[in-house]
């Protein structure tokens, strides 16, 4: 429907244009008005769940001597 001018009553719709994929591998696009935090070239939701489940399989915990080897070897 259109107005005495010509003019649309009704919003436009957004883009749906695929953007990228997540840290998943799920397809984002540009009107899925979710929130991501981009981290080393991975995008994830910014969900407290999304967030820890991609730090449980992507983060590195190290011991205190991988640590001290690491400093030992930057001071030589």
């Amino acid at each position: 429907m259109r107005d005495s001018l010509g003019v649309p009553l009704q919003p436009k719709e957004l883009p749906n244009e695929h953007i990228g994929y997540d840290w998943l591998g799920q397809d984002i696009y540009s009107d899925d008005m979710d929130d991501y935090i981009e981290y080393e070239g991975d995008y994830i939701l910014d969900d407290p769940d999304h967030i820890r489940a991609y730090l449980l399989e992507n983060g590195v915990i190290k011991n205190t001597m991988e640590i001290y080897e690491e400093v030992k070897h930057e001071l030589i």
